[in-house]
């Protein structure tokens, strides 16, 4: 059975790096609210979720970084013309930054501080996003019409320089998450009693909750490295695998091993494929797959709702870029695909397959027959740093 403890090992922060973060993000927050601004800052994005994995590109490991609210607590949205907090940020960010001799890059969306690099050489950097809490009006709507209403309440309003603002609710969607892998534990402890009920379990640290935040960062790496090898066009959010794992985690039997877990979402990941690729002819066995309840297509388009925000189209890059974007997400899938059916087919050891998994993470780089991705042909820039 492979083991995720191993692979993650090397394409996890480390414990340094992770403090390190907490460190920097700590102390730049508490230098901008000295300077007289009512903000509450928290992160989002793979931080908060805990799925976080050294960025890769271009053969080697990239810079990471932390995305971080800064919510601005004694505005509201209706007494605010867009671009008016970003202007404040940029201002205040601009200041201690000065002060303390740190790089600053300024974009529509949000505002880069750049750290130098750490002992592994490594670089760090944050971007912080200024918001303020969604209005009522807005609120009403996504009350009526998200699927996860309730967590709705910490919609916050995304300001930007020129562009408008947009409606998030990171908050929720955290909550959202835990909630799912705690429940996914549960259903596990609750398997495992009614089978070996008189068995006392031995301490694991590789929980069901753990596994499948194990199987969103093996997929994360998957997707950095057959991206990078193909030279991408496009990128492919963290959010829609994160989004899609979670969901489909409900519908898994949690007692699998980790290896099947994978198995199980790479199949299902499969079914959309085939969807893009048969059309209306493979429209009625699709409905009838897990899958088909949360990837969707709707007069045309791809439909991935956010459970927290239903404004928010999770795949809506897959309908605005020509189709490039759905195109190599499903390339990546097809090659996930064929790993798993040859792994079955020619019955490897796991002793085998754990070297081609590790390879194909590109963590033992200096072997010369390291296998790659089978691929026929570098990540695009998150959404709010677009110029």
């Amino acid at each position: 059975m492979i083991n995720p403890g191993k692979q993650l090992e090397d394409i996890e922060l480390t414990k340094t790096q992770r403090e390190r973060a907490v460190t920097l993000y700590t102390h730049l927050c508490e230098g901008i609210q000295a300077r007289g601004l009512n903000i509450s800052f928290y992160p989002q994005g793979s931080f908060a979720l805990k799925t976080a994995v050294r960025p890769f590109a271009k053969g080697k490991e990239q810079a990471y970084d932390v995305d971080v609210i800064c919510n601005f607590d004694d505005y509201s949205k209706d007494e605010l013309d867009s671009g008016q907090l970003m202007l404040l940020l940029r201002q205040t960010a601009r200041e201690v930054c000065k002060e303390r001799s740190l790089e600053i890059d300024y974009y529509e969306r949000c505002v880069t501080v750049h750290y130098a690099d750490d002992p592994s050489g490594v670089s760090f950097s944050i971007d912080l996003i200024p918001a303020v809490r969604e209005s009522e009006l807005k609120l009403a709507v996504l009350r009526a019409k998200t699927e996860e209403s309730e967590l709705v309440e910490t919609s916050i309003a995304i300001d930007s320089l020129s562009r408008g603002w947009i409606t998030n609710n990171p908050q929720g969607y955290r909550k959202w998450f835990e909630e799912k892998a705690d429940q996914f534990d549960s259903r596990f402890i609750q398997e495992s009693r009614g089978v070996f009920a008189s068995v006392e379990e031995l301490p694991d640290d590789d929980t069901p909750s753990s596994r499948l935040r194990q199987s969103i960062k093996l997929l994360k790496r998957l997707r950095d490295v057959y991206y990078d090898e193909i030279d991408a066009k496009t990128s492919s959010p963290s959010v829609i695998i994160t989004t899609i794992v979670t969901k489909l985690a409900q519908s898994i039997s949690p007692s699998v091993t980790s290896l099947e877990l994978l198995d199980a979402i790479i199949l299902e990941l499969n079914q959309v494929f085939l969807l893009h690729e048969r059309g209306e002819a493979y429209a009625t066995t699709y409905q009838t797959m897990p899958i088909a309840k949360i990837v969707m297509r709707e007069n045309g388009k791809w439909v991935l709702r956010n459970p927290t925000n239903w404004e928010d189209n999770v795949l809506s890059s897959w309908n605005e870029t020509g189709a490039v974007a759905s195109k190599e997400f499903f390339g990546w899938i097809k090659s996930l695909q064929v790993i798993t059916k040859d792994y079955k087919k020619r019955g490897q050891s796991d002793l085998e397959f754990e070297q081609q998994f590790r390879g194909l993470l590109l963590i033992n780089k200096k072997s010369p027959n390291m296998p790659r991705f089978n691929v026929n042909s570098s990540n695009g820039v998150k959404p709010w740093k677009k110029q």
